[in-house]
């Protein structure tokens, strides 16, 4: 049998061969413990089949819900695999993770993780970006960025906005924003939107700490503890929202009947907490895919999405003094 003619069967290109030959190279594959190089072969055939996904945190709702829309739909929809990679908040292994899919050279990449630190190394990102795209891999952002990039996303001022916006409407007139890193253009695109809404008639402060929820606790601790009278609560993700309740609670306030609290991203975090929380839609799963289609080589998505975001209300937000 020769080597060529194993090939055929391994890979199931070229003539066919009898049935029994057919299993007699399968046996001794077998045997050999031999697994097919699928991606040597995509490479010589020039058609790697792969797309690049670097989410900022698994850990973290509203990323693993991105990760999930873009896996299934790239199986399902586009016949691609989806590589995930977890940059756990930190720029370096951005991009390090970057420079690997561009290694693989993969189809496309998609880049959710800039919410944290769109700053530190943003030179040797952007030249990075800038070989990528020269050597004809397609590129998304599901976050803006300060660069050329197709960008999935919805309008963050707007959503800061919405926030604020709902807040007032229920009575609160001090107001605490917990938002993440103002290293994130994402940040600082949802704070001008509140300030916008607040504008000076409202008592507000403003602190910037990682998404997670033991720093939601700890800022909600910390401003209960001064005694200074916050009612409302405008919180930058879900994750960061639920931990500023939890905090609220065991420093003696019940939510909402002592302060209001709402978040972001409408992950299914917010649905299972106690109260529901009272969260904005994203669009995560619409910008997700409309990403995919665009590195997938639908060049029609070259110029992005930018949705509007929805307020879903739930149990945690009320009106001052009910």
């Amino acid at each position: 049998m020769s080597v060529s003619t194993a090939a055929r069967v391994i890979g199931s290109y070229g003539r066919l061969v009898t049935p029994d030959l057919s299993v007699r190279v399968h046996e001794a594959a077998a045997r050999l413990g031999y697994v097919p190089n699928t991606i040597a072969r995509r490479l010589r055939d020039g058609n790697v089949g792969l797309v690049g996904l670097v989410v900022g945190s698994m850990i973290e709702p509203y990323y693993s819900e991105i990760s999930e829309a873009i896996t299934e739909s790239a199986e399902i929809y586009h016949s691609l695999s989806a590589i995930v990679s977890n940059m756990q908040r930190n720029p370096l292994l951005e991009l390090r993770y970057c420079q690997q899919f561009f290694e693989l050279r993969v189809r496309g990449i998609i880049l959710s993780g800039g919410g944290f630190d769109q700053e530190t190394h943003h030179r040797e990102f952007r030249r990075l970006m800038e070989r990528i795209i020269d050597a004809g891999i397609l590129v998304a952002s599901l976050s803006p960025r300060d660069m050329d990039l197709p960008t999935f996303s919805v309008d963050n001022t707007e959503v800061g906005r919405v926030m604020a916006e709902h807040l007032v409407a229920y009575g609160h007139r001090k107001i605490a924003v917990i938002l993440g890193p103002t290293e994130s253009n994402v940040t600082q695109l949802r704070l001008s939107g509140a300030l916008e809404v607040f504008d000076g008639a409202i008592e507000t402060t403003v602190y910037h700490t990682e998404y997670t929820i033991e720093n939601g606790m700890r800022v909600a601790r910390e401003i209960v503890g001064r005694h200074d009278g916050t009612t409302g609560f405008l919180v930058g993700s879900d994750l960061l929202a639920i931990g500023t309740m939890n905090g609220l609670q065991e420093a003696g306030l019940e939510v909402p009947r002592d302060a209001s609290v709402i978040g972001v991203g409408n992950t299914r975090l917010s649905i299972l907490s106690a109260p529901h929380l009272t969260s904005v839609d994203v669009g995560l799963e619409a910008c997700a895919k409309a990403a995919l289609q665009f590195v997938s080589g639908d060049l029609s998505q070259s110029g992005g999405l930018r949705l509007s975001p929805t307020l879903i209300p739930g149990f945690t937000v009320t009106r001052v003094g009910s």
